[in-house]
């Protein structure tokens, strides 16, 4: 499932968890890693507005492209021989990629160009503009906020979701880490508009689940929630929780027109615990 992973390596911070995690989940999982420096353009645009008035144009350009030049062969180095050394062992193909540009556009090419499926990376509360990423990614995207060994699954299925890509991915990964697997359906009463409808359907999940479980040879636990979603995942996954989170897709209609505003994302950026967010 996992099988090619990208590890984004900003100019601007160097995610030392997600390096971790990726390091760890690629060595169990026996997938191809690629390192992908991205210098930010962001970068650039701060020495263009400090420098204003004060030189011209071409100088401007010019000054820029030195910077640019020697941070991209002195950091990029560095980053990748401590990467390098720490995967050392590990039986890790490294793949290493050097763009310029503005981070999450990079991400998507580098997608696009090397088959990625997954994307483990960290997530900055401070530097929220950069993660256009999470809403644009066409896969799946690993935020790590601990960095500790995981000791624990959960899965949410939710009435809000088609509940297909969760189970999926939860049985691959509680299989592949060995680690206990403990599914969560929440009814979020939010939005839902026939609670009835909706037991119903979850109760035939659970039976599908058991049925498909039991042939993988695999044992979760499983509770049933009431109440907003949101309220649920804040208030159980938090303080750098040693479980990985799995969501789905799931989204709240909006009035608005041209808007898809999705739920998962906004609720993933409030919690501590490290969260999978399928696409």
């Amino acid at each position: 499932m996992f099988d090619k992973i990208l590890l984004p390596l900003s100019s601007e911070y160097y995610p030392k968890l997600a390096v971790k995690r990726a390091l760890d989940i690629a060595h169990k999982f026996k997938s191809e890693l690629t390192l992908e420096y991205i210098f930010e353009e962001s970068v650039i645009e701060k020495i263009n507005n400090v420098s204003s008035g004060a030189v011209t144009q071409c100088s401007l350009e010019e000054m820029a492209e030195d910077v640019k030049n020697v941070e991209v062969a002195s950091e990029s180095t560095v980053i990748f021989e401590e990467i390098e050394n720490l995967a050392k062992g590990k039986g890790i193909q490294i793949h290493k990629q050097i763009h310029s540009g503005h981070l999450s556009e990079e991400i998507i090419d580098c997608i696009r160009d090397h088959g990625i499926n997954l994307i483990i990376t960290e997530f900055h509360k401070d530097a929220l503009s950069k993660y256009r990423i999470l809403y644009d990614s066409p896969v799946a995207i690993w935020l790590e906020n601990s960095g500790r060994r995981l000791k624990s699954i959960s899965g949410i299925l939710t009435n809000l979701s088609p509940n297909k890509l969760v189970p999926n991915a939860a049985f691959y990964l509680s299989k592949k880490l060995d680690l206990p697997l403990h599914l969560y359906y929440v009814l979020d009463t939010t939005d839902s508009q026939d609670e009835n409808t909706d037991w119903t359907d979850q109760k035939q999940l659970i039976k599908t689940l058991r049925a498909r479980a039991k042939k993988l040879n695999i044992y979760f636990e499983y509770d049933t929630v009431t109440g907003d979603i949101s309220q649920f995942l804040s208030n159980n996954f938090r303080h750098k929780d040693r479980s990985i989170v799995i969501l789905g897709r799931f989204t709240k209609p909006v009035k608005l027109p041209f808007v898809s505003w999705d739920k998962k994302i906004e609720v993933s950026k409030k919690l501590d615990a490290n969260v999978l967010m399928l696409k």
